[in-house]
């Protein structure tokens, strides 16, 4: 296979993906690549010997996957607006591979007892704004991402 446009730098205006040139057989590479580039990602965040902290932890969490969201980005759309058999072929392959590697992510205790230590920390300390690196505003310490990503990770979570 040539050159695969999922995993280039996309030069089109506003960062738009080179759709002219992604083909169905592109997909399952780029996926392959992102998903292993995400787990890396993941264990250096779970295995990091620091103290744990907002940005080591779920600004970390957040900033990962960037080659995964891009990747799922252009095939959800494409497999929603233009789907086709190949499409929806590799769509019922990787239904399996994305749920594993999400509730991987989910479940990972370690992962979890970082946040929560983070967040239980961090309610203890004052009150004083944040600066939340994912979303580039300022954040009460009420962190809305750690927060979102801890209810979807652990249900059972409380305060």
């Amino acid at each position: 296979m040539s050159v695969n446009p999922l995993l280039e730098d996309w030069s089109a205006p506003y960062g738009a993906p080179p759709f002219d040139r992604i083909a169905p057989e592109h997909f399952r590479d780029a996926y392959e690549r992102a998903l292993a580039d995400h787990r890396r990602e993941i264990a250096s965040i779970a295995k990091a010997i620091e103290p744990v902290s907002f940005d080591n932890t779920i600004a970390a969490l957040e900033r990962s996957g960037k080659l995964l969201a891009r990747v799922e980005s252009v095939f959800s759309n494409l497999a929603s607006a233009d789907t086709n058999d190949k499409l929806q072929t590799i769509e019922r392959e990787l239904a399996p591979i994305l749920a594993r590697h999400w509730n991987e992510i989910y479940l990972d205790a370690g992962l979890f007892a970082g946040s929560t230590s983070w967040l239980r920390g961090a309610e203890r300390s004052a009150s004083t704004p944040k600066r939340c690196g994912c979303s580039n505003v300022s954040i009460s310490i009420s962190c809305a991402p750690a927060r979102s990503w801890i209810a979807k990770t652990r249900p059972s979570f409380r305060d």
